[in-house]
């Protein structure tokens, strides 16, 4: 009889660990989530073009507005990494939404970008993006789809 309850206890104390485990998870995979949302964003901030195209999963997939959409890493790097002499920057990024469950996450933001030639002035444009992440088996996020078009307004 001492067996079976100590079993039962046992059990009990093992729910319950797990219990109160799952919101430690769900607040560690936050933070290395919003790690890794930040690290994208100072990567552009920087011009940082290598370290940005870093960031997306092998399987990636780029859908630009107005653009076909590109897959893979070596095609959205090249997209990232290409168009020497220009200079892509975000300003004024408002987070709209973010979710994660399990092994996926996504974000919408709305903000204003430019792809201008080094040397010229910015010309900003208002845009929104989905971004759905990726937890890689180390436990880090990347980017796996990135999703954006216009909303139609110059932030001049």
């Amino acid at each position: 009889m001492i067996g079976f309850r100590f079993i039962i206890v046992l059990l009990c104390a093992a729910v319950l660990f797990a219990a109160c485990n799952q919101p430690c998870d769900q607040t560690a995979d936050r933070e290395r989530l919003d790690e890794a949302i930040n690290a994208f964003y100072d990567n552009i901030e920087r011009g940082d073009k290598e370290a940005h195209a870093a960031v997306f999963t092998d399987e990636a997939i780029m859908m630009p507005d107005g653009y076909d959409y590109v897959q893979g890493k070596e095609a959205v790097t090249a997209m990232v990494t290409g168009g020497e002499g220009w200079v892509f920057r975000i300003r004024d990024r408002k987070v709209v939404d973010t979710r994660l469950s399990g092994d996926i996450a996504y974000t919408v933001n709305d903000y204003y970008y430019t792809w201008h030639a080094e040397g010229s002035e910015p010309e900003w444009h208002a845009t929104k993006n989905v971004h759905i992440w990726h937890r890689q088996p180390d436990g880090s996020w990347k980017l796996h789809i990135d999703i954006w078009n216009s909303s139609g307004d110059t932030g001049d």
